[in-house]
C-alpha cells in the first residue's frame, strides 16, 4: 500500500474514532465472544467483520472527500510471516512504508514494557501494547511454516483448517503484541485488523487451491446465522460469507487489498527508475531495496502457487536455532495468553499441545543451515541464496522453474541480479558480497 493510499485509510479510521464509531466496532467484537472464537464461525464471522469495517471506513473517505473514489480505501494486510525474525520495535522501510505495513510511522512504535501507544497514525493514547519478550518477535510461523500448514493444506477439511489457522497462526499474535491486541477489545488497536485481513487472506488462499482440486470443502460453511451485525446485509447466513470474491456489493476481486508486497515493490522500484536525481545513495538505496525484498515475496508466490517448498533456514547463534519453532516461549506464551482470554480451564495443556504441533509440523520441511545469512535470510529465516548445496535454495528454485511475476512474463529474478549472486556466491560472506554488489550501481540493474 503506498503512502497516500494508507494516509486515505488513517484519514477515514480517525473520522470513524473522533466520531464514536471506532468503539462501537471494538465493543461488538467485544460481544462476540466465543460465537467468534473457537468455532467453525470464527473465519466467516471476521469476514462479515472486515467487510462492514471497511464499508464504514469508505463512507467516511466519501463523506470527507466527496470528489474522490471511495472504494479505493481498503484495509491493508499486515504479512507477519514475511517479517519472522524481525525485531519490531521500530519498523520503516526505505520509502515511509510501502513494503512494511507495521511501521512506526503507521501504527507506532512496539517497545518493551507495558505502554499507551501515543505515536503513529493511530496514536490516540487509548490503547496499549505489551509484548511478550525482549526480542519483539511476533511472527507465529515463516513463509514456509504458513505454507506448509496452511496455503496447501488442501488435504484437510474446513474444520481441521479453521482449527490450524486459527489456533497455529491466528492466536499468538495477538498476545505477543500484548495489551490491548491481547483481548477481546482487540480492535481498539488498528493493528488488529492489518493482521486479520492477512489471516482472512490466507483462507482466500486455502479456499482456491481447495477448489482447484475439485472438492467443495471451500465452500463448508456453519448452517447458524452470524451475530452481531454493523451493517444491514440482505442475509446473514454464514454461507454468504464464504466466497469472497462474490462478496455483497463487491464488484472488483476480493475486498481488502491483497496486492502483494512482491507487486509492491515492483512498482516503487520502477517509479524510482523514473525519478530525478538517479545517482543519489537515497535512491540507490531505496532501489535495490525494492528489488531484493520483490524478488523474495515475487519467488516464495510464485514456487507456493506451484506448491514447491523452498526450505526454511537454520541459523545459530549463541548455541540456539533462532529460526526454530516456539523461540524463547514466544508461540507457547502468546497462545497461553490468548486461551485465557477465552476463558480456558486447561490452558497450559493447550499451549503445550499447540507448540507440539507446530514442531511436528516443522519436521516435515526441508532445512537448510545457513553459516553467513544475509540480512533477508535473517529476517525471513528462509533460504535465500547463501547455502548453494541445498536442495530447497529459494534462488535457485526460482530460476529452475522459471518463476515470474503474477500475470506477467517478467522474471523474478533478472538476469543481471543473478549473475551477481553467482559472483557473490564464491565468497565466503555471501549475504555482504551480495549487498554490495546489488547496491553499487542498482540504478543499472
Amino acid at each position: 500500500m503506498t503512502e497516500p493510499d494508507y494516509e486515505r485509510f488513517a484519514e477515514a479510521v480517525n473520522k470513524l474514532h473522533f466520531d464514536g464509531t471506532w468503539k462501537q466496532i471494538y465493543t461488538l467484537h467485544h460481544a462476540s465472544g466465543s460465537h467468534a472464537h473457537g468455532t467453525n464461525h470464527f473465519l466467516h464471522w471476521h469476514r462479515r467483520f472486515l467487510h462492514d469495517v471497511e464499508t464504514l471506513l469508505q463512507d467516511a473517505s466519501k463523506q470527507l472527500h466527496p470528489d474522490q473514489d471511495a472504494c479505493k480505501v481498503t484495509l491493508p494486510y499486515w504479512n507477519w510471516a514475511e517479517d519472522f525474525n524481525m525485531n519490531h520495535s521500530c519498523q520503516e522501510s526505505f520509502f515511509a512504508g510501502d513494503d512494511y505495513i507495521f511501521t512506526c510511522s503507521r501504527y507506532g512504535t512496539l517497545k518493551p514494557g507495558n505502554r499507551m501507544v501515543t505515536d503513529g497514525a493511530f496514536g490516540w493514547n487509548t490503547f496499549n501494547r505489551k509484548p511478550n519478550n525482549a526480542l519483539l518477535r511476533v511472527s507465529p510461523g515463516t513463509y514456509a511454516d504458513v505454507q506448509h500448514d496452511v496455503e496447501d493444506a488442501v488435504n484437510l477439511d474446513f474444520t481441521h483448517f479453521r482449527y490450524t489457522l486459527e489456533n497455529r497462526y491466528h492466536n499468538s499474535p495477538h498476545c505477543n503484541v500484548g495489551g490491548t491486541m491481547c483481548s477481546f477489545e482487540s480492535p481498539k488497536d488498528p493493528l488488529f485488523f492489518a493482521h486479520h485481513t492477512f489471516v482472512d487472506r490466507l483462507w482466500y488462499t486455502w479456499q482456491k487451491k481447495k477448489a482447484r482440486t475439485g472438492s467443495t470443502g471451500w465452500t463448508a460453511s456453519p448452517a447458524e446465522p452470524l451475530e452481531h451485525l454493523l451493517c444491514p446485509s440482505e442475509s446473514n447466513e454464514s454461507s454468504a460469507w464464504v466466497d469472497s470474491e462474490n462478496l455483497q456489493g463487491v464488484t472488483e476481486a476480493v475486498k481488502v487489498n491483497y496486492t502483494t508486497r512482491a507487486e509492491m515493490s515492483e512498482k516503487v522500484s520502477n517509479l524510482l527508475l523514473q525519478t530525478s536525481g538517479g545517482t543519489s545513495a537515497h535512491r540507490t538505496a531505496n532501489y535495490w531495496k525494492a528489488k531484493v525484498d520483490g524478488i523474495v515475496e515475487c519467488c516464495q508466490e510464485g514456487l507456493a502457487d506451484r506448491a514447491i517448498h523452498a526450505a526454511k533456514a537454520t541459523i545459530w547463534k549463541d548455541g540456539n536455532d533462532v529460526c526454530a519453532p516456539n523461540f524463547h516461549n514466544m508461540d507457547y506464551d502468546g497462545d497461553l495468553q490468548w486461551c485465557e482470554v477465552e476463558g480456558g480451564t486447561d490452558c497450559q495443556e493447550r499451549a503445550a499441545a499447540v507448540v507440539a504441533e507446530k514442531v511436528q509440523e516443522e519436521s516435515q520441511l526441508p532445512h537448510c543451515e545457513v553459516r553467513n545469512p544475509g540480512p533477508e535470510e535473517e529476517k525471513t529465516c528462509m533460504a535465500l541464496y547463501s547455502n548453494t548445496t541445498c536442495a530447497g535454495n529459494m534462488f535457485d528454485l526460482c530460476l529452475a522453474h522459471n518463476i515470474t511475476h503474477a500475470g506477467s512474463q517478467s522474471q523474478c529474478i533478472p538476469k543481471k541480479i543473478a549473475n551477481k549472486v553467482d559472483r557473490c556466491r564464491k565468497r565466503k560472506d555471501v549475504g555482504r558480497c551480495l549487498y554490495r554488489r546489488l547496491h553499487k550501481g542498482s540504478g543499472n540493474l
